[in-house]
């Protein structure tokens, strides 16, 4: 079974590598007499390429972000209390 984290990224490689190579060959058959046969297969895989690294890179930057949130002391004392953790007084 497929961890937890990779599911996403497993689910989206699938659907983006059938729009770049299943979809392409496809139209290969479909199209066979038409002029624009090649121009529809390079759109096909370039969208799917584009749209694929653009997708890969948002998720890897929120799977392990550089930063975080900055947040006050107070603000933090303030959350934990209403939170009804242990509340720290503010430095």
């Amino acid at each position: 079974m497929v961890e937890r984290k990779a599911l996403p990224l497993v689910i989206m490689t699938g659907f983006w590598g059938v729009v770049g190579i299943v979809l392409p060959i496809i139209v290969h058959f479909l199209m066979r007499g038409s002029p624009n046969k090649g121009i529809v297969q390079l759109m096909l895989m370039m969208t799917a390429a584009c749209c694929y690294l653009f997708w890969l890179c948002a998720f890897l930057f929120q799977l392990n972000p550089l930063l975080g949130p900055q947040l006050d002391s107070s603000l933090i004392a303030f959350i934990q209390a209403e939170w009804e953790n242990n509340p720290v007084e503010p430095q």
